[in-house]
């Protein structure tokens, strides 16, 4: 049995501070389950969409994604010809927190940096944005619905209550709801230790949880 995670820096492990949720429910399965982990630091809804399409091609048996802020762009730093994904995945194109862009330090010069955050700042319109992502999100979790792979899914950072959000989303979906929204552990901003979480005992709590889901669905 094949297992898809799809997410951004919440469901991406860091070899360098020990496991995290991933790693522990990865060892819970093992000899079991093979886990294909897709998230990757700093991803937009857009991407997450893509990592979904992916876990869909290669016929993965069960799927779990957790979105995240609307406030992520993509960029491209080099032409490439290979899928959207796999740009992503080998630098071709990358995603950006707004807006601060801390993760863009190190990949472009501070001056494009700043460029490209003030631009952001003057030009983005926030309700256009929440909408465009609303789109987005909708838009995968109807074809998780449809392709007939059992999955489950949280809102993660989009439109989190720690951003000043009062309007519920996805109502049709609560029935595929994971019950665990990973922002709601975050104890940082800061990108480590474990992405934002840093209680292992969550980790933990987080892990048993998805080992009971995948057990009632292998």
């Amino acid at each position: 049995m094949k297992i898809a995670i799809c997410g951004d820096s919440f469901c991406q492990p860091d070899p360098e501070y020990g496991p995290m949720w991933a790693d522990l429910l990865a060892n819970k399965l093992k000899d079991r389950v093979e886990i294909v982990n897709l998230a990757r630091s700093g991803a937009s809804n857009m991407l997450i969409s893509l990592q979904v399409e992916r876990a869909l091609e290669q016929a993965a048996d069960l799927v779990i994604v957790h979105f995240t802020s609307c406030t992520r762009e993509t960029y491209r730093v080099q032409n490439s010809d290979l899928p959207l994904l796999d740009q992503f995945l080998t630098g071709s194109l990358i995603s950006y927190v707004i807006p601060t862009c801390t993760n863009l330090e190190g990949t472009l010069d501070s001056d494009k940096i700043e460029q490209i955050r003030k631009h952001y700042v003057q030009y983005r319109d926030l309700p256009c944005t929440i909408y465009l992502n609303k789109c987005i999100i909708e838009s995968v979790l109807y074809k998780l619905g449809a392709s007939g792979t059992k999955w489950a899914w949280d809102q993660g950072g989009f439109e989190h209550h720690s951003f000043g959000a009062d309007q519920e989303y996805f109502k049709l979906f609560d029935r595929y709801r994971t019950g665990t929204c990973l922002w709601d552990h975050a104890k940082t901003r800061s990108w480590r230790p474990y992405y934002h979480i840093t209680d292992k005992q969550t980790h933990e709590m987080i892990a048993d949880r998805y080992a009971e889901w995948i057990e009632g669905n292998i």
